[in-house]
């Protein structure tokens, strides 16, 4: 038994609920010594594998985050809920609910019954439901955010029904009044609509990430100087509107990632031209950097890897499934144009993208290439000799399934520096496709 000296020094617990067994425990503890604790964050290894409905009355949470739990909300079936008593939330300033199942039998309502009752001073929310119904999504109504959740810096919404303040008003348009927002991600079901508007984001000059996936206006970046982290789905208006997208990545000089998932697909003859580009570039102090499915014009790696241009910070780039206008995938960029221009690159993933031999062996100009994503490509035997080049290649992931030849595994044994190898094909001539991770051991 805990000292009572130590007991009152526990302020926060944080624990892998992967039983009911372990959860019932901890709620047992929480029945004596419940005052003390102000932060709880639950997780689950195993979905569906615990079930919370209610903490003691005496629990009063400045913070709460539950990840893949089952969690009931609101009262009901002999239970208070976890956010079913107003008076205990009271000193709540964070609130996450990441992949969770609700266990509420009411239809869309639990959801939108308890944001009714936070505080006006929660800070951080982040709703991202697993489920409820198959024919039914969680409401979150939006009018929330302007009526008592102003002082928010964080919010993050995903697997849930926005409901606006009115059929006039579009959802997410009270997110006008969150002028404090420092962090903003949500995930979006795209409906051919344009679900973020850049009125919505007209106030919120502090934000530091934007994540958004859903369809957005390009100048929702508009005054957004102190970006360091922008995610971005489809941009509405077609070739036009990805040239403004364009124009307003170039003055987000302090971006350290970005990622565009298949947000620049509209692009026409000569618009945007190739050199626009260079926009996806600007930022000096990128990291990480990723645009894949998207459609870019043909000989658009010189202008996005222009000579001259130093990324010195760039570890990580995903050029994946990059198409160009005709629908064929595009081809790699030099080795060479890559090395003079990101020199500590370390994870490279080129999947889909065509290339050579030859291609394949300047990426040795890349001297700290540890990962590299491919799919295979005839000759087979070029390919792997190819790879033996990279000396410091440790990790590879290869998409061989377009193949019929199951001897490539066998082959790759011949690239000796790896130490770990994801491959999906042929395991023998004629086999099935098998997935396949291997750690190699180094002697």
């Amino acid at each position: 038994m805990l000292h009572q000296a130590a007991v009152q020094a526990v302020r926060s617990i944080r624990a892998d609920m992967h039983t009911q067994k372990k959860l019932d425990g901890m709620l047992r503890y929480l029945e004596v010594h419940g005052q003390h604790v102000g932060s709880i964050e639950l997780w689950s290894r195993y979905p569906r594998s615990s079930c919370l409905r209610q903490f003691p009355p005496s629990v009063k949470l400045r913070s709460l985050q539950l990840a893949r739990v089952q969690v009931q909300l609101q009262p009901g079936g002999g239970f208070q809920g976890v956010l079913g008593a107003a008076a205990a939330l009271t000193a709540l300033t964070q609130l996450q609910l990441t992949s969770c199942d609700l266990l509420d039998d009411a239809a869309a309502e639990p959801l939108a019954a308890a944001l009714s009752q936070l505080p006006a001073g929660m800070q951080n929310l982040k709703i991202t439901i697993r489920q409820h119904r198959r024919d039914e999504q969680l409401q979150f109504p939006t009018a929330v955010l302007q009526q008592q959740l102003q002082h928010l810096t964080y919010l993050e919404l995903a697997g849930v029904d926005l409901q606006g303040p009115n059929e006039e008003t579009p959802a997410l348009q009270p997110l006008q009044a969150l002028t404090r927002l420092v962090d903003l991600r949500l995930s979006l079901a795209q409906d051919g609509g344009v679900d973020v508007t850049a009125s919505m984001l007209s106030d919120t000059h502090n934000l530091t990430r934007l994540d958004l996936f859903g369809s957005i206006e390009p100048s929702v970046l508009a005054d957004k100087a102190l970006l360091l982290h922008a995610r971005l789905g489809k941009t509405a208006g077609g070739a036009a509107a990805e040239a403004q997208l364009l124009s307003q990545l170039q003055p987000l000089q302090q971006l350290t990632h970005l990622s565009l998932w298949g947000s620049l697909q509209a692009v026409e003859e000569g618009n945007p031209p190739a050199a626009a580009y260079s926009a996806l570039t600007a930022s000096s102090k990128l990291q990480r950097f990723s645009f894949h499915n998207c459609t870019l014009p043909t000989g658009v790696w010189q202008h996005v890897f222009p000579a001259g241009r130093q990324l010195q910070h760039l570890t990580w780039l995903r050029i994946a499934g990059v198409k160009q206008p005709s629908g064929e995938y595009a081809s790699a960029p030099e080795g060479s144009l890559l090395a003079s221009c990101c020199a500590g690159l370390q994870v490279l993933d080129m999947t889909n993208l065509q290339y050579s031999a030859e291609q394949l062996s300047s990426l040795q100009g890349l001297t700290s290439l540890h990962t590299l994503h491919l799919v295979a490509t005839e000759p087979l035997l070029e390919m792997v000799q190819a790879l033996r080049q990279l000396a410091g290649l440790r990790a590879l992931q290869l998409d061989a399934s377009s193949t019929a030849q199951g001897g490539l595994l066998l082959q790759l044994t011949a690239v000796q520096q790896l130490t770990r190898l994801k491959y999906e094909g042929p395991v023998t001539n004629g086999g099935d496709c098998k997935d396949i991770s291997i750690r190699l051991r180094v002697s």
